[in-house]
């Protein structure tokens, strides 16, 4: 009778094992995020897109500390101008699945990488920094060129602001909007871009005011650009601009903007009249915040007193 009683117990042991596995290899899977899918989830963030250098500076800042990743899709060996030739040669499937792309294509078409990825994502968002996908939108202002290639515009702060605002509300926008984001992500994420949208507006605020005073302490009357596409920085000293040559036979104290540092062979010969303002143009990646590459912009300025 014993042996019987313990075959019988056996038996519903092995019953419920087989029930155990069974639960286990037919668990229901794993639904898409939801308003309630678990923060921790690996899923559970926003992918915004650029190929735009300037743009991946100014997106870092504004998006750290939050559950967006940006993912920057050329390499970052390319300046601003070889971006394009190195796009033509990607086959669409190179390209990642994203939430949104951000990009200055109504005035730089060649940039425009929103048909790859949407390729990938129908329901990528577009997002144009240089003129707001908003009835009446915001746009930057532009000097006329003479050349295919759009000057660098965000160069001048106030168009600097203009991007840095469209962005900000976009991707408040898409962060409203997401599916995949907890409410308590989304409160948190809105909270955070606030906070560094505030803190990158002040920054370029101050910024340009101490642009004009350091361009004041100079007593500069004139400035010079190496290349045009620096005349959107020019324009914002509201100075006069005028050539190389002609600054050098008047004499008259005047301001060189160039990339080049004032060591380079080029410059050597420049007139004590003509100081050289180096710069950083964000027309490639590099270490640094936006607003801290900006900063370092008006303090190598200072320098030439």
């Amino acid at each position: 009778m014993k042996r019987i009683f313990m075959f019988i117990i056996s038996c519903a042991l092995v019953v419920l094992s087989g029930c155990s596995q069974n639960a286990i290899k037919t668990k229901v899977p794993d639904q898409p995020n939801t308003l309630n899918s678990n923060p921790t989830d690996a899923q559970s963030s926003l992918k915004l897109a650029t190929a735009v250098p300037v743009i991946k500076s100014m997106a870092e800042e504004l998006i750290a500390n939050t559950d967006i990743e940006l993912v920057y899709i050329p390499s970052s060996r390319y300046s601003i101008k070889r971006v394009p030739g190195w796009l033509k040669r990607q086959p669409t499937n190179n390209f990642p699945t994203v939430d949104a792309v951000a990009g200055i294509s109504s005035i730089w078409p060649t940039l425009d990488i929103y048909p790859h990825l949407r390729a990938q994502n129908i329901h990528v968002i577009p997002m144009d920094l240089a003129h707001a996908y908003v009835p009446g939108g915001e746009r930057v202002a532009l000097t006329e060129s003479t050349t295919k290639t759009p000057h660098y515009f965000w160069l001048n702060p106030a168009n600097s602001l203009i991007m840095l605002g469209i962005l900000h509300r976009d991707v408040q926008a898409l962060v409203s909007s997401a599916y995949q984001l907890s409410e308590t992500q989304k409160t948190n994420i809105e909270a955070q871009l606030t906070r560094n949208h505030q803190w990158m507006t002040k920054s370029l605020r101050q910024l340009q005011i101490d642009l004009d005073n350091q361009l004041m302490s100079l007593d500069t009357m004139q400035v010079i650009v190496d290349s045009e596409d620096f005349y959107e920085l020019a324009a914002s000293t509201l100075l006069p601009t005028t050539q190389f040559d002609e600054a050098k036979e008047s004499g008259f104290p005047s301001l060189l903007i160039t990339t080049k540092k004032s060591s380079h062979k080029k410059l050597k010969n420049t007139p004590e009249n003509i100081l050289v303002w180096s710069i950083d143009d964000f027309a490639k990646p590099r270490k640094g915040s936006f607003t801290e590459r900006w900063k370092n912009n008006i303090s190598s300025l200072s320098d030439l007193q």
